[in-house]
């Protein structure tokens, strides 16, 4: 009995480094956005979503490549956030907008992005596409395996 609760509780720990530490990658875009630029984007996660995307449809062409997967889905929506910035967020600062009108604008690029995403994938059939990559146990921690995702994750 003891030893299952163990098993349980290892398990738990390290699917939670692993989950955790996406959550943290995410937040890590937001908060530097915010230091920097001094504008909650909100979109941020429309960015990362584009990421996704790009990352599984390399994934369809070149399933072993994590890299150019990983490479790819960064350029993409970098190269999309950098058009934002200077198409809708630059004007604005330079008039010199209210924090609150940017945050207002921040959620209509948000919305605007993620309904065009949303259209382009459903138009283009990818709503339920999976990424092509093959996952192999490189280790185990307790009695959780440790696939190769987990390891680019960490």
């Amino acid at each position: 009995m003891t030893s299952h609760l163990l098993e349980w509780l290892v398990d738990s720990i390290v699917l939670s480094i692993f989950i955790g530490s996406i959550y943290v990658l995410a937040s890590l875009g937001l908060t530097l956005t915010l230091a920097v630029v001094k504008l909650p984007n909100f979109a941020h996660a429309e960015f990362l979503t584009i990421g996704a995307y790009t990352g599984a449809l390399i994934s369809s062409s070149f399933p072993e490549n994590f890299l150019l997967m990983g490479v790819g889905a960064f350029v993409v929506s970098g190269l999309i956030a950098v058009v934002i910035h200077f198409l809708v967020y630059k004007p604005m600062m330079d008039r010199k907008i209210s924090i609150y009108t940017m945050v207002l604008a921040s959620f209509a690029v948000a919305t605007f992005v993620r309904y065009g995403v949303f259209s382009w994938a459903s138009i283009s059939n990818l709503l339920s596409t999976h990424p092509s990559v093959s996952i192999v146990v490189v280790g185990s921690i307790g009695t959780t395996p440790i696939t190769n995702i987990y390891e680019i994750v960490v």
